[in-house]
Order: structure tokens, then sequence, then C-alpha cells
């Protein structure tokens, strides 16, 4: 065999755990192509893992420059040297021939390699650790749909339209209920519905509710605590983020709440479920009680987790494409009334065409577009941004120190939304630009500046994707203060920190669409840059025209993007660029 097919991949190509774990895994293998064929298969791997998938794709990556192709530049080698992988059929076959793989899915497996073949078509691999958990993930949701199904409760709420009564029946009646709809489809009040419903038969019943954002969790708390359809006596207890659910107390220690000590709750709701990862998932059903109902709420069409893993659209493609064969073909409602946009005309319209991949209707609706509505095909950043910062943020010269709360809803409700951090469209120079031209032309004391937290911090209660205003002391000019939403809804009191205590965190007048997730705004900018880039996808542009929430006055949605980017937006399906075992895990249950 040509020894150039697997060539030694360099140490300074990889990050270090793909390093360790490569060099790890090949030295129990003969030297050779073997031995090459396990480091360039491993490695591939895990620098995958990182940017999203959890498994290769051999014929995908087959005779490409590894890490130097562009689908590596994420990982911030686009300049160290390549290699060349191997050919798809002497990839394949040496894989095979190396005794390092096991057919997925194979639970006792003492291999480093799992491996799926479709008859006549793809060949993919994953590591074991990852593949196994995705089956187990699987494995664990389907035991809960068919645990004693129910076809119906019998219980209907008067305030529920067919599709909502019919989710919020089998919720009561059954373990696991998956309820997807877009946006304003009434998802959490299908909630407030199954929560009224419990309470009828149970007045004492436990409902605990997360999500995967602080800022999601606290919208879903201040919806149902606005809602008339729960009881007045019934005690709504506020959603957390899914991290203080399980109780974890930093990064890598092991959650509070497992098989041994599960959620204590009749039911657990889980809101924005497309952004919860496959770990995250594992370790949820691990703390799920054994008789409790677990209800996930989410949007199918919007983007996945930024971490490996895709479970929420998986599950409802594998359950409305094959109803009668899927375990969870019952467990799956699908919310198609919207109650937020007409989805003949407007924002509502464009969504609905996006989704379908109906560019000509987007780009036509686009030229059609009347307020709420806007389009700018040409954005420029240096001549059209002052216009557009003063529209979205022109309100914060207002804000004042005795009233935090005044200045965070004001921030609250405006947003750029952008498809990456990095170049002249990106949130960084976007960023830079908002708070330049605020500061010269605001006079405002108290210098209101929005920012994003970057990484937990379990001590401060701040975490990931977490949003707040940073203004001046009124005592002491020189000292700068956080402010940020109160963890109660109820008690209404922000919360307050010194600016040097707190974790990483970035200016927030844009932000990427990934960070946006669960989260509405009334005075929104779509910025999408007149170059293609890995990321701008179908899933992308759809969940952020989706932020936009019309309410009353002075509110509006820009759309600034070339026709010719917005076409190929569209027709990019996600799918197509992350890939997983996870729908072979489901249809091997079917």
């Amino acid at each position: 065999m040509n020894a150039e097919l697997f060539p030694t991949l360099p140490d300074a190509a990889l990050e270090p755990l793909a390093r360790w774990l490569s060099r790890t895994v090949a030295a129990e293998y003969p030297e050779g192509q073997s031995r090459e064929c396990m480091r360039l298969s491993v490695a591939l791997a895990s620098t995958l893992h990182e940017l999203g998938h959890t498994c290769v794709d051999v014929e995908k990556f087959a005779r490409r420059a590894f890490p130097g192709d562009d689908i590596f530049e994420a990982c911030g080698m686009a300049d160290i040297p390549s290699v060349t992988l191997p050919p798809a059929d002497v990839w394949r076959e040496t894989l095979l021939s190396s005794g390092a793989c096991d057919p997925f899915p194979k639970d006792d497996s003492a291999l480093p390699l799992q491996y799926h073949s479709e008859p006549g078509g793809s060949f993919k691999f994953a590591l074991t650790r990852f593949a196994l958990r995705e089956h187990d993930i699987a494995r664990r949701l389907a035991e809960i749909a068919t645990d004693n199904p129910v076809a119906k409760s019998g219980l209907r709420h008067g305030d529920l339209n067919d599709e909502q009564n019919a989710a919020a029946e089998w919720a009561v009646a059954n373990r696991l209920t998956i309820i997807t709809g877009g946006p304003g489809t009434g998802k959490t009040t299908t909630v407030a519905g199954i929560i009224s419903l419990l309470a009828v038969d149970n007045p004492s019943v436990t409902v605990r509710m997360a999500a995967p954002s602080g800022n999601a969790a606290t919208r879903m708390s201040e919806s149902l605590r606005a809602s008339k359809l729960i009881p007045p006596d019934f005690a709504v207890e506020d959603a957390s983020t899914i991290h203080r659910l399980l109780g974890i107390a930093g990064e890598g220690r092991a959650p509070a709440r497992n098989k041994s000590n599960p959620i204590a709750a009749d039911a657990v709701v889980i809101d924005e479920a497309s952004m919860i990862s496959a770990e995250l998932m594992q370790l949820l059903l691990d703390a799920l009680a054994p008789d409790s109902k677990l209800v996930l709420l989410g949007d199918r069409h919007q983007l996945k987790s930024v971490e490996p893993g895709n479970i929420l659209g998986a599950i409802c493609r594998d359950a409305i494409a094959n109803p009668e064969v899927s375990r969870f073909g019952k467990s799956v409602h699908e919310l198609r009334k919207t109650y937020r946009f007409r989805s003949d005309e407007g924002v509502g319209l464009l969504a609905m065409a996006v989704v379908g991949n109906e560019a000509v209707a987007a780009i036509e609706c686009l030229r059609n577009a009347a307020p709420p509505l806007q389009w700018s095909p040409s954005w420029s950043p240096s001549m059209d941004g002052p216009a557009l910062f003063e529209r979205l943020f022109g309100d914060l010269r207002t804000a004042s120190y005795d009233d935090p709360s005044a200045a965070i809803a004001v921030f609250e409700k405006a947003r750029i939304l952008c498809s990456q951090n990095g170049g002249p469209f990106g949130c960084d120079a976007l960023n830079i630009a908002c708070a330049s031209w605020l500061s010269k032309n605001a006079d405002n004391p108290c210098d209101p500046q929005p920012i994003i937290i970057l990484e937990n911090d379990y001590d401060l209660r701040l975490f990931n994707g977490d949003t707040g205003v940073v203004m001046n002391s009124a005592t002491n000019p020189a000292e700068r203060v956080a402010f940020f939403r109160p963890e109660n809804t109820a008690d209404g009191e922000c919360r307050s920190f010194a600016v040097g205590a707190l974790p990483a965190h970035a200016p927030a007048y844009a932000i990427t669409i990934h960070k946006s997730q669960g989260s509405e705004y009334s005075r929104l900018a779509v910025i999408i840059p007149p170059y293609k880039t890995r990321v701008l996808t179908r899933s992308l542009l759809y969940t952020a025209v989706t932020r936009f929430r019309e309410a009353g006055g002075g509110c509006g949605i820009l759309v600034a993007a070339s026709e010719s980017m917005l076409r190929s937006a569209i027709a990019n399906d996600p799918e197509l660029h992350y890939d997983s075992l996870f729908p072979v895990a489901l249809r091997s249950l079917s």
C-alpha cells in the first residue's frame, strides 16, 4: 500500500486534546498504515467534535486537507501545515481491517471507534464515547416515550386551540411530550394549559422548568406568570438554567442531580430544547426521576446547539417523516397556527419562505417589504451604521443609575444580530462603531453600555449569554457597576456587580445569531456580510428573523443582506454540515 496515503500528521496541526488522544489511541496499533490511519482518524474525529460534529463522514472528508481546509478555520489553524486525507475506499478498508472499530451501536464495545455503513452509501465513524452517548440518549428517550403510553387524558382546556389541546392531553397522560413550533405558535401557552390540567388532578403537583440560557429561562418565567390559564392559587416556580436545575456548581464538576439524587418534580419542562447539546441532554436524562414527565419545547427549524448534538431536530424529523414507525410518532406535537406573524405577509411570510427553501418568495417578500419589515440589500457599516445605532439604542441616553431596570428594559428591546464575530460586518466591529457613535453623540454622565457574559461563573450565578448594562456609579463616576435582571422575576430587584468582579464579557449592542436564541426584540437589525461564510445557513437566517416581536410604536426589523447572500443562505441546508449518528440510533429503535 502506498505509504503516502496515510501521511504522518505533525503535532503542531492539532489542539492539545486531539493531539494527546490521537497519539494515545494510535500507540495501541502496529507501526505503519494502521497506526497512521488511526492517528489521522482519531485526530479528525476529535477536531470535528469541537466544531459540532459527533461523527466523521469518510466520503465527505476524503482527499481533503486536514486541518488546512476551510471547515477547520474555526479552530484557528488555517496557517498550520496540513496533510491530505486518504481516498474513501482505502480509508474505509484500512479502518475495518485495523480491528479498531465496532459496528454502531455496540454498548459493551472496548474499541476506540464505532462505524455505520449505509448499503451502497456513506461510511461514518465516531469515537466510541460519543457514539454510545447518542445511542444512550435515543434509547432512554424511547423508553420514556413508550412507558405505558395512553392515547388521551380526557382533559381539555377551553383556552387552547385543537393543536395545543392535543399536546396538552398527551402530556397529562404520558411521560414524554415534545412540542415544536415556530415563534408565536403558543408553546408556552400550551405549557400553561398542561400545568393547569395537571393541577386539576393534583393541586400539589410539582413542575420544574428550565432553559439552556438565562434569558430564555427569564422569558419563560415572565410568560407563565402573566398567563391566565394557570389557577391563581397555584405557585409557579421560576424557570432556571438547565445547569442550575441539575446542580452543576462549576465547569467540569459532576451535577448534584443524577440517578441516585434525581430532580424532585412530577414534571420537568425544558424550553428552547433545540439548544441542548448531547452531553447536557444525557445529564438531564440521568437526573430525571423514574416517574417524572418530561416536556421538551423548541422550534425544530432553529439553530442546533453550538456544542455537538441536535437532539430535538432529529427526533422531530424522525417522528414527522415516519409517524407510524417512529417510537416518537405520538410524542411529537407540532404547532402550526401562529399568533405572532401572519404567514401571508411581512416577517411571517419571510420566515416561512426561508425555512421552506423558497428563495424566490423570500426575495419577493423583501422587495415588497412594508413596516415593520425593511430590507437593505447594500447596507454599509460606515455609511448606514450611525442611523441604525441611533434608531436602536438612542433611548439609552435617558438611562439613569438610579433606575437600572429601566436601562435594562430599553436595551433588551433592541439588538443587532450578526452571523459571526469577526470582519467588518461582524459583532466586534459593529460593537466598536456603535459604542463610539453613542459616546460622541450622547450626553449621559452614567455612560450606559450593554454587555454579554461569555463564560459561566457559578459563584456569581452569571452564565454565558446573560446580558446586562454597565453604568457609572452615581457617587463615584470612576466606579463602573454592572446591572443584571433579577434571578427571581417576582422580586424585581436588579443584581449588581463591580465590573472588575465579572467573568469574561463583551459589548452587546451586536451579538451573534447563535447567542440570540431564546430572546425576542422589538427593534432588530439582522446584518449578513456580502460574502459567503461557512456559518451562513437556512436555519441561521430563519433564527435571526424570528427573533423579532412586534410590540407597538417604534418597533421594526431591518434585514441588511444582498440578494445573492440571501439566496446562498436559504439554499444552504444546515443538515449537510453537522454529521451525527443520532438519526441512525433513532432508526435502530424503530
